[in-house]
């Protein structure tokens, strides 16, 4: 992995698609290069995306073949979340469907207009997530203000679903990034052994229904970027 690139892709657009690595390449090795791996919600670090027949297709969940929503990642948990997002594919879907999907949520923030829009920076909002509930992982709902600044750098978190509020400011908020998503998103088919990485601080993801359930991803979470120099 050409991580000069990779962090050039990521500081420019918000992503990275390495189509080109070796079917020998070190997943998890790779993704260090980037940053200290997080735990996933059982410990693992490499956590296996793939349909699960026990995840209803009502679910909202990425272990079935339904759409997935705009979302950011981590929002359900109260520590900061993975900076960045890795994936790497070990089994494509066959026939259409199965992209991820990727929009800058920078600019969508800053084509918002609200009069409370400051706001979101500071009022705490509770934040549950159906999906991982489904799967008993994440009982107890978190409490975060949508936007954070952490350093320099603005912490968005973001779900369609999941944000536990009915007020003006959420919903206009809400509805702003599903208008802006289906308006601006780019769609990537990660294709076998390619690897995509995204920041997971600025970019909303989803991903389109496909009907194939031997389709295969595994994930890595990337907590604070390496030191270079």
């Amino acid at each position: 992995m050409d991580v000069e690139r990779v962090r050039s892709d990521l500081a420019e657009k918000g992503y990275s698609y390495l189509p080109d690595l070796p079917p020998t390449a070190d997943f998890l090795g790779e993704c260090r290069r980037l940053g200290r791996p997080m735990a996933q919600y059982g410990g693992e670090l490499v956590r296996d995306i793939k349909v699960d027949p026990r995840v209803s297709r009502d679910q909202v969940s990425a272990y079935n073949t339904s759409e997935l929503t705009p979302h950011t990642e981590w929002y359900e948990f109260p520590d900061l979340p993975p900076r960045f997002v890795a994936l790497r594919c070990v089994t494509p879907a066959a026939g259409e469907g199965g992209e991820t999907t990727l929009a800058d949520g920078y600019r969508m923030l800053a084509s918002f207009s609200h009069p409370r829009a400051d706001w979101l920076y500071s009022d705490e909002r509770v934040w549950g997530s159906a999906g991982l509930r489904y799967q008993g992982i994440a009982s107890e709902p978190s409490r975060h203000p949508i936007l954070a600044r952490h350093g320099q750098t603005t912490v968005i978190r973001f779900s369609s679903t999941d944000l536990l509020a009915n007020d003006d400011l959420v919903s206009s908020y809400i509805q702003h990034g599903r208008t802006y998503f289906a308006e601006k998103h780019v769609a990537i088919d990660i294709a076998p052994d390619a690897m995509l990485i995204w920041d997971n601080w600025r970019m909303l993801h989803a991903r389109r229904k496909f009907a194939d359930p031997a389709r295969h991803l595994q994930r890595v979470l990337i907590g604070a970027p390496a030191v270079t120099g």
